[in-house]
């Protein structure tokens, strides 16, 4: 009878066990050298899910259905495996460069999955925060307790996400970069490409008479700003020119003295002549629209290689520039 008592409360023991539920939660974070939104559109469309997923879906070969929306809440994938079970992953809430959540649904288990990025922009770079939790019955935490394995494939997941995403930049020689501060003489005038050729050396030479006037030689690559172009419906073109300062110097009615903060950029190297740089604009802005990046202020290119001093314009370097945030 004893025997029988025991052995009654041992099975109550676990049953009562298996009807608990214990809360399983792992944290990590990665830092990215990367556009803000860049890392956003990673994480937030389930067509990238296959880089950083801890499931089913990353296995190749898998059969998978996507719903008709890619992006945002409500975007969602399937995939169906014989060997580990079928699941379903979709996003469930979107804060716009903030956060992105996820719920993980597989077949095997008895409790969704809870996913989170968390994005936070700190100088030129992207903290990314992911916490994985789930719920779990203390009967099967004994047995199959996930916390190692979250906390190995976690991280492992986010690394894979960081190099995805700098590596896009890579494959595009567009580079993320924290410009330092420089400050400037400059002028801003608007005139008529048609009308009027040559504006950039006029400009330049007022710039280097009013450096020289101030006691100073100039030193550095000078700088062109485009707040306006010409297009096909106008010809005025808004431009600022601009020659780096060692000291500062007055300002005067035309030139002004700026002083320009770190700032972060997109630059692209472009080599050639000045004609061919409509084609790496358009490279950038390519990228620029396809990964949902959108510049604070207007591009600027700066003119590493003096013309005067190599005539082979196959080798002039100009780098083109987008601010942001």
């Amino acid at each position: 009878m004893k025997v029988l008592n025991i052995v009654g409360i041992f099975f109550v023991g676990i049953l009562g066990i298996s009807c608990g539920t214990k809360q399983v939660k792992v944290e990590k974070e990665v830092t990215i050298n990367a556009p803000l939104e860049l890392v956003y559109n990673q994480v937030n469309d389930v067509r990238n899910a296959h880089v950083w997923s801890l499931w089913g879906d990353k296995k190749s070969g898998l059969l998978k259905h996507y719903s008709t929306q890619f992006t945002g809440v409500g975007a969602s994938v399937r995939w169906e495996d014989k060997e580990t079970g079928d699941g379903a992953m979709k996003i469930v809430n979107d804060s716009i460069f903030n956060q992105v959540q996820w719920k993980i649904e597989l077949k095997e288990l008895d409790h969704d999955i809870d996913a989170k990025f968390q994005l936070k922009l700190e100088g030129s770079n992207v903290k990314l925060t992911s916490v994985v939790e789930q719920e779990q019955s203390t009967f099967n935490s004994m047995f199959h307790d996930k916390s190692d394995i979250y906390d190995k494939g976690l991280e492992k997941a986010l690394y894979d996400l960081k190099y995805a995403c700098e590596q896009k930049l890579i494959e595009s020689k567009i580079l993320k970069v924290q410009l330092k501060p420089t400050n400037y003489v400059t002028i801003r005038e608007e005139f008529d490409p048609l009308k009027e050729t040559n504006v950039s050396n006029r400009l330049l030479g007022e710039m280097v008479m009013h450096l020289r006037a101030n006691g100073q030689e100039p030193k550095g690559a000078p700088i062109a700003i485009y707040y306006a172009r010409s297009n096909g419906e106008k010809s005025q073109v808004d431009l600022e020119m601009g020659i780096p300062a060692t000291e500062k110097v007055d300002s005067t009615e035309r030139i002004k003295y700026k002083e320009m903060g770190a700032r972060n950029a997109l630059m692209y190297r472009h080599f050639g002549g000045y004609t061919s740089l409509e084609k790496s604009y358009k490279k950038v802005t390519d990228f620029m629209n396809e990964n949902n990046i959108a510049a604070i202020g207007a591009p600027w290119e700066e003119y590493v290689t003096n013309p005067g001093q190599q005539p082979d314009s196959s080798k002039w370097e100009t780098r083109i520039y987008f601010p942001l945030e």
